[in-house]
């Protein structure tokens, strides 16, 4: 698995570079999350890590065809949070997609992801023990709001502080970042 990384590390030039550096995230980020590009599959790797820092799941960030996002080779969906080493820290984002994520890390605000709105497992609560505040940061849709709703039932319990960030219509943590940061900055504090 690690010379597979590294790899699609070194792969990662031109076009899908582009792509990740056109979506605020930048070189250290890059490096920090060990992105990379797998060819033969036209995507972009999204490495999820346990909290030892061990490959634990692979995710695609899919150009060519659909659907826009695919798991590794077994397939299964929503294996696990993105970045779960974030959650030992008393305060924690948690966003809807890996490159919001991201973003709301490389601005100082440590956080986790779900790969999709309605892909939060119950049974990862363990994993938020250490949570003394959460501030979910969904996308702005239906489906969103419904998955910041059950994180909330689910772990709004559990901590001391429970926040969800209504962001505005049509813009997600990425697109906010690049249009208007101190906003973003503003919602998510």
């Amino acid at each position: 698995m690690s010379n597979y990384l590294e790899r699609s590390q070194q792969a990662l030039e031109g076009f899908p570079r582009r792509w990740l550096t056109d979506r605020g995230l930048t070189t250290s980020t890059i490096s920090k999350y060990l992105l990379g590009w797998d060819d033969q599959r036209k995507a972009i790797v999204i490495p999820y890590l346990n909290a030892l820092g061990d490959v634990r799941k692979l995710r695609y960030r899919n150009f060519e065809g659909s659907p826009k996002y695919i798991w590794g080779s077994d397939g299964e969906k929503g294996a696990h949070l993105f970045h779960v080493k974030a959650t030992r820290k008393p305060k924690l984002w948690m966003t809807e997609g890996e490159f919001d994520a991201m973003i709301l890390a490389q601005m100082g605000f440590p956080s986790v992801a779900v790969p999709g709105s309605k892909l939060f497992k119950a049974e990862w609560k363990y994993l938020f023990a250490y949570c003394e505040q959460l501030t979910v940061v969904f996308d702005p849709d239906e489906s969103g709001t419904e998955g910041a709703q059950r994180v909330s039932g689910i772990l709004g319990p559990m901590v001391n502080q429970f926040k969800m960030v209504k962001l505005p219509t049509g813009q997600d943590v990425s697109d906010l970042y690049k249009n208007d940061r101190a906003l973003l900055e503003g919602l998510v504090k």
